[in-house]
């Protein structure tokens, strides 16, 4: 069953975590998401363990600057692809 927008803004506002899936047609996978303010242990041990990969979080460029984060794409690829996020380089925490 898929939920309108306002539905899943709903759930988002309640501190839910939902499934946002691509469109059929391109890469077809879904990505759990749950707004940061409700980015609980327990909602990030429930990504880790039923999404099994990576858990992202968008950061300023500054702070990856400060922190020496690198996109892990040439710039050139992310010129010629606009819709491609500028990853970085993946963290590790225990």
């Amino acid at each position: 069953m898929l939920n309108t927008i306002e539905e899943a803004l709903d759930d988002l506002k309640q501190g839910k975590v939902i499934i946002v899936v691509d469109d059929e047609d391109l890469e077809n996978e879904g990505d759990l998401v749950v707004i940061a303010e409700f980015a609980t242990p327990e909602n990030i041990n429930f990504m880790a363990t039923y999404g099994r990969g990576l858990i992202c979080t968008p950061i300023t460029e500054t702070l990856a600057e400060k922190l020496d984060l690198h996109g892990v794409l040439p710039h050139t690829h992310q010129a010629k692809h606009i819709n491609t996020p500028n990853m970085k380089k993946t963290l590790f925490f225990l």
